[in-house]
């Protein structure tokens, strides 16, 4: 079960608590609590305006990603190239790296970015300007990590965006880009199984053998939960 430990500090903020999870037995009784390290957050950028604040990380911040293993240990990634690391009990620390070409950002996807951020921004501030760091112009190797319960490793790593209408029927709304869920699968020794596309606008919560439990959305955002089996093409 996930949680906030909150600082021990009375006068720090919301930002600084620690994320952890804790590890239950089938009938509430706790068996131990696993604190995350401290987070290497992305950049925010934030408007603050008639008592309103509203805030949005920097896209495609090259931060490291952590998960927790089925081992109870926290796995994580190296900004700037594909490598993991996850540490196993009574066992070397597996590392996990692959040689794949940071995919960039193209210029009309990173200027339609700014201006949809920058329209959210000046609602709450009408003089609004970017002033904070430009978005980068690779995305990060690595977008998440998940451990599935059959303990198989997927990582979602960055693919090549594809541009479409806005779903803002605001006259002058920036286009959207929508970039598919590509993931590598791994055995729990870390040999590569093979690579799994997952539809757009669906995130993935649950993996077993060749079951993927997802949540999907469709185009006026209403959610669904949904299940899809894994093919091996030839």
């Amino acid at each position: 079960m996930p949680i906030l430990i909150r600082p021990s500090n009375p006068a720090a903020s919301i930002d600084d608590a620690r994320f952890a999870y804790v590890r239950l037995r089938p009938d509430g009784r706790v068996v131990d609590t696993l604190t995350f390290p401290p987070e290497e957050n992305a950049p925010m950028l934030r408007a603050q305006g008639g008592g309103v604040s509203t805030g949005t990380p920097l896209p495609f911040a090259d931060t490291r990603a952590l998960t927790t293993t089925r081992w109870g240990t926290v796995a994580t990634t190296k900004p700037g190239r594909y490598a993991i690391d996850i540490p196993r009990p009574n066992a070397p620390v597996l590392r996990i790296e692959r040689d794949v070409p940071a995919i960039p950002v193209e210029d009309a996807e990173r200027r339609d970015l700014a201006e949809e951020i920058t329209r959210d921004m000046r609602k709450v501030d009408p003089s609004w300007r970017w002033t904070g760091p430009e978005i980068p112009r690779v995305k990060p190797h690595i977008r998440g990590l998940l451990f599935a319960a059959d303990g198989r490793i997927w990582v979602t790593r960055s693919a090549r965006a594809v541009r479409q209408a806005p779903s803002d029927t605001t006259p002058g709304a920036p286009d959207e880009w929508i970039e598919p869920a590509i993931n590598d699968v791994f055995e729990p020794d870390g040999r590569l199984l093979g690579e799994v596309t997952i539809p757009p606008r669906t995130k993935m919560h649950l993996a077993l053998g060749d079951r993927i439990w997802a949540v999907q959305r469709d185009s006026l955002d209403v959610p669904s939960i949904v299940r899809f089996r894994l093919v091996r093409t030839r």
